[in-house]
């Protein structure tokens, strides 16, 4: 477990499968015991509780959902409701192109989905470390942890 004080307290997370969500929540709150966290099943439920709602400390949010999909909900909060809290992707893609788009978009930091359970565990333990806010993830590529794709800081 982290101290919490210092980072992050309520943390939404959306996607369409129960599952990822449920092993995502167990991931947080074995990490963080604290948190607030608020499993969203829809793009388009993500946009309503963001207008009904104060946002999240930090999103996870997955590419492929129907309706709505990752990438529009990103331009949705980063353009239209010019909201600025952290957002990491959290999708199966590995693409590089996929990747810069979403940095491109507005995304904070991307997550390739890790299939073992120990390395969703130590992924998610490392995203969570991150002091959020005061900065936003500056570590060169090809460091740290193989499921996650930082952002390139020169």
């Amino acid at each position: 477990m982290i101290d919490a004080s210092p980072r992050v307290k309520s943390i939404w997370f959306t996607d369409d499968d129960p599952d990822d969500a449920d092993i995502l929540r167990s991931a947080i709150l074995f990490t963080i015991p604290e948190a607030l966290y608020r499993p969203i099943y829809s793009g388009d439920g993500l946009l309503a509780a963001l207008i009904h709602h104060p946002p999240p400390d930090l999103l996870f949010l997955d590419l492929k959902m129907p309706v709505l999909d990752g990438k529009a909900c990103l331009r949705q909060i980063r353009g239209t409701l010019k909201m600025t809290f952290p957002i990491v992707i959290y999708s199966g893609s590995p693409d590089l192109a996929n990747i810069a788009q979403c940095y491109q978009l507005g995304a904070d930091l991307y997550i390739q989905k890790p299939l073992r359970y120990h390395d969703i565990m130590s992924t998610i333990r490392e995203v969570l470390e991150i002091s959020w806010k005061d900065s936003r993830p500056s570590i060169h590529p090809g460091t740290g942890n193989r499921f996650i794709h930082y952002p390139y800081v020169s």
